[in-house]
């Protein structure tokens, strides 16, 4: 939010309306914090010229909405209590304040979809895991030796640990799609990540059938896309309406 405070450097009434915003400020418990520009400062804005003094701008826009003029001219205030008054009330710089945070209230909430790169990052590990063949063949042993020793890597049998090691990372990536599932997509990504898990486990190490392994694996990812969306709070306000 900003605020411009305006003025003429001979004006009575800079001191009241400075204190006029510290208390405006203090009761919408914000920091305290405006721009001040004197009307006749070379520095000056041209827009910030054709307000009356003192005058207070929020986020460019005149506390009473009045339009700017060419004429240099003092500004008085109408308050519904104390009649006509030299600054504005605090009441009239709450509501400019309340006015602009419900604007930022609804542009928040109608942002629409985000995606986090993070959910998608999650799987990878497990999807890399699930896909490692299991090496049941003693045979293909010499074949797998050679391939990992071109590349400097000695040769593991690691089929013993491939169960326990998926089924670590698979429970990882459910704890990603349940975590604040409420701020994204709810829990049906969790809930098909969970179908996506048992049928990798069940095709991969149960029937030891490739079909199923892939299956469960492109719904993983699926669910990790779905999860990935995320969605900004809509609460409603009844003052937006």
């Amino acid at each position: 939010m900003k605020v411009e405070f305006i003025y003429d450097l001979n004006c009575p009434n800079i001191a009241a309306m400075r204190a006029q915003l510290m208390q405006a400020f203090s009761d919408a418990k914000l920091p305290a914090k405006w721009i001040e520009w004197d009307r006749n400062s070379p520095e000056t804005p041209d827009y910030a010229r054709k307000y009356g003094s003192p005058t207070i701008l929020v986020n460019g826009i005149d506390i009473e909405n009045n339009e700017p003029v060419d004429n240099n001219h003092c500004r008085i205030y109408q308050d519904n209590v104390k009649g006509i008054q030299k600054i504005p009330s605090t009441a009239l710089l709450l509501n400019a304040f309340s006015a602009v945070s419900q604007h930022n209230h609804i542009d928040d909430n109608t942002n629409g979809r985000r995606f986090t790169w993070q959910n998608i990052l999650s799987t990878l590990p497990t999807v890399f895991i699930a896909l490692l063949p299991k090496l049941t063949c003693p045979l293909c042993w010499p074949l797998y030796a050679g391939i990992l020793s071109s590349f400097g890597i000695a040769f593991v049998n690691y089929t013993p640990y491939l169960f326990p090691l998926t089924l670590f990372f698979l429970l990882i990536s459910l704890l990603t799609f349940g975590y604040k599932a409420k701020r994204r997509r709810g829990y049906s990504p969790l809930v098909l990540g969970i179908v996506a898990s048992l049928i990798l486990l069940i095709g991969k190490f149960v029937f030891d059938h490739d079909w199923a392994l892939y299956i469960g694996v492109v719904l993983l990812v699926i669910a990790s896309i779905w999860n990935g969306w995320s969605v900004k709070n809509r609460k409603s306000c009844s003052n937006c309406k």
